[in-house]
């Protein structure tokens, strides 16, 4: 039997920040922030990470998010 595998997700701890903007993913409106996006960015990257651990659950596939 082959190895379990793994997928692995790079976020950052700067997702605490993170507000996302369901009705503006493209940040068309309003005041535009690049820190903000890329928490935003990041925060996206963790809810991933955990919506695919669950589609994986019990095929021997860890999905995983971290901070470098």
């Amino acid at each position: 039997a082959s190895a379990p595998a793994r997928v692995v997700v790079v976020s950052s701890g700067l997702h605490v920040r993170a507000r996302m903007s369901w009705d503006d993913l493209m940040h068309e409106r309003g005041k535009f922030s690049g820190t903000d996006v890329y928490a935003e960015s990041k925060l996206a990257n963790i809810l991933h990470a955990f919506a695919l651990a669950r589609r994986l659950a019990g095929t021997g596939v860890t999905a995983n998010a971290l901070h470098p």
